[in-house]
């Protein structure tokens, strides 16, 4: 993922925020950084992210305790003199824990709406692992910030063009997870644990609260939903009938398990295809880049994603693919 090119917000690194901006009188030297007192920072309000888990904050001790924090964090000024922590939460922490009293600040007066669009980019580019339910909650955060008018324009373009231009990546999947982001906490950690893919999370995103909650009690005991189960249950859901007798007959459908295939033989292959032009992916290659439990459905899907993202990236660019 390329970093996000706006007209109005940079990337909240040290070169490139020092001395931009204007000064917060009485906390900030000349170049807009300074130690913070820890108990003056806020974390920020409905952050989609988890604190990366425990290994996570003991290296960043271990680190702090030998190097101090290289990087300052980035916050703005909020009231009674108070700051919002942009980026540094878990640095924040790990000085916690370490029983410091401050750390290094990059102070910024800006929007909250510019300071999500810098909290989410900042999470995006440097997070080696996000989760599913992490992605969908950033993404609905970072679109709802460039709609509003707290957020500086740019002068043409929607804010679904402007967010997949920023982000390099296409529409509809920018749609698909800001929409999965309306799914109950309850859903969406199942979706983090694989309960079901991002397929069957968008069909259910369509079904309200209440139904969702049905959806999700009922997912408790029957731990899996596949892409026709979910989608039936969306299509019952247009009807009013989601009840959980209804949920539960769909979910205790048998499900039809398709190995992966690695061969094919010629003659087998359906009228109308052209067997020249079948692929077909080594399942060494698909084990390291799927975890075990993945269907072949999110497989395929995933697949097919990522290649259509590419070809129009390419378009948009100019290259021929």
């Amino acid at each position: 993922m390329r970093k996000p090119n706006t007209e109005s917000i940079t990337m909240p690194s040290l070169s490139s925020l020092q001395g931009l901006g204007s000064t917060v009188k009485g906390v900030s030297d000349d170049k807009n950084v300074v130690q913070m007192a820890l108990d003056r920072l806020i974390p920020f309000k409905d952050h989609p992210y988890k604190d990366g888990g425990e290994k996570h904050i003991i290296k960043l001790m271990d680190s702090i305790r030998e190097n101090g924090v290289s990087t300052p964090a980035l916050a703005r000024p909020i009231e009674n003199g108070n700051f919002e922590l942009i980026t540094g939460h878990c640095r924040k922490i790990a000085c916690e824990r370490l029983g410091l009293t401050t750390m290094p600040v990059i102070v910024k007066n800006i929007t909250h709406e510019e300071a999500t669009v810098l909290m989410v980019d900042d999470n995006l580019t440097q997070r080696k692992t996000i989760l599913p339910s992490e992605m969908a909650r950033a993404y609905k955060m970072r679109f709802e910030a460039i709609k509003s008018p707290g957020y500086k324009k740019t002068p043409n373009g929607t804010a679904l063009s402007r967010m997949s231009k920023e982000l390099d990546k296409s529409e509809k999947s920018i749609q698909r997870l800001v929409k999965i982001a309306d799914l109950t906490d309850g859903l969406l950690a199942m979706l983090d644990k694989n309960v079901f893919g991002l397929t069957q999370a968008h069909d259910l995103s369509f079904l309200n609260y209440g139904e969702q909650h049905i959806v999700e009690l009922q997912l408790e005991q029957k731990k899996s939903l596949d892409m026709s189960q979910s989608a039936k249950i969306k299509e019952l859901a247009k009807k009013g009938h989601i009840n959980p007798d209804s949920v539960s007959e769909i979910l205790d459908e048998p499900k039809l398990p398709r190995p992966r295939a690695t061969r094919v033989n010629q003659k087998h292959i359906g009228e109308g295809l052209d067997a020249n032009r079948l692929v077909f992916v080594p399942s060494g290659v698909i084990d390291n880049c799927f975890p075990k439990n993945t269907s072949q459905d999110d497989i395929t899907r995933t697949i097919v994603t990522l290649l259509t993202e590419w070809k129009e990236r390419g378009e948009r660019d100019g290259i021929a693919i």
